[in-house]
């Protein structure tokens, strides 16, 4: 055998050796659930029992709990299927893989693996504090309760493994509440919780139903307020002021006169009339930007001829949304 030959056989095995020691250990398997540790009553998980390539036999025992009878003495390959998960199914789990060079042909204890089976009571509420929108970096807490006096409440986020565990404590409302402290809110997402008892920890109420907790931007939250937009409803019997908009027409009668020259008028302009009759139900009108040329340029000429009669009306604009 070649040199060469014999430092890559040496150098694969020390990779293997690395990769193996890093998921379970030296000589030590890793035991792990599919397709999760949290399992409802009535559905199935299967168990995993991974090693070094070439080593498929293991056997699978219970560390506390209910013992599972399936289990004993029994050798199986590659992975183990429960099916329909029980309460009794419920524990902590190790598995030990068929290792024939091994003084006791077995490796060592794999990792502990808790199993805890869901729906064995009713589901408790989740409500949040300030509320399930918060803007970033304020803080959020998350209150589990429920009338059945639980010894424990389990917090989980939807696509995490782990979950929060705090004791339940009586409240003066008659339940039984744990609060979650978030603190600053930087992401959201969607949050179930669950309540145990002391004498069975692994066996777990229904979840809550979901609660989605929303984080936005502060400038959403409070946007600047626009004006001063306070409406006086004090008194709903009366009708509400409405917004007027006043147009003046001017109707002049035109006398036979010498026409003034500009530069003889006199400095103070003469006291004009206006009447205003309110018109019910009139719609406002205004003169076009013509009209409105040619009526200063008629009160240029005129100067101190028969001041124009000029006739106002208002009318009511119904305000928006009414």
């Amino acid at each position: 055998m070649s040199l060469t030959v014999v430092i890559l056989a040496c150098l694969g095995f020390f990779l293997d050796q690395r990769v193996w020691a890093h998921v379970g250990g030296q000589n030590k398997p890793f035991c792990s659930a599919w397709p999760s540790a949290v399992v409802p009553q009535g559905g199935h998980v299967t168990l995993w029992c991974h090693y070094r390539p070439g080593f498929n036999i293991f056997t699978l025992y219970k560390e506390d709990g209910v013992p599972v009878p399936e289990l004993y003495k029994r050798i199986f390959w590659n992975s183990f299927l429960i099916s329909p998960v029980t309460a009794a199914h419920a524990g902590t789990y190790r598995c030990r893989v068929f290792h024939p060079h091994s003084p006791t042909e077995w490796s060592a204890p794999s990792n502990p693996l808790v199993i805890m089976v869901t729906g064995l009571y009713e589901k408790p509420s989740l409500s949040a504090q300030p509320g399930p929108t918060v803007p970033t970096g304020e803080n959020v807490t998350l209150s589990c309760s429920s009338r059945r006096s639980f010894d424990m409440y389990h917090l989980s986020r939807e696509g995490e493994a782990h979950e929060l565990r705090l004791p339940a404590v009586p409240s003066v409302n008659g339940t039984f509440q744990a609060d979650f402290p978030l603190g600053p809110a930087t992401h959201g997402g969607n949050y179930r919780c669950f309540g145990s008892l002391r004498d069975s920890p692994y066996e777990w109420s229904d979840p809550s139903d979901p609660l989605p907790v929303s984080v936005t931007d502060a400038a959403v939250m409070n946007p600047e307020p626009a004006g001063d937009r306070t409406v006086n409803r004090e008194d709903s019997d009366e009708q509400d002021p409405q917004e007027v908009t006043y147009t003046q027409l001017d109707h002049c009668v035109f006398t036979r006169g010498k026409i003034t020259r500009p530069s003889q008028r006199p400095k103070t302009p003469p006291t004009d009339t206006s009447v205003y009759i309110e018109l019910p139900n009139a719609e406002p009108r205004s003169l076009s930007p013509a009209h409105e040329h040619h009526r200063q340029a008629w009160r240029g000429l005129l100067g101190r001829q028969q001041p124009c009669l000029k006739t106002g009306f208002t009318a009511p604009v119904p305000a928006a949304g009414i």
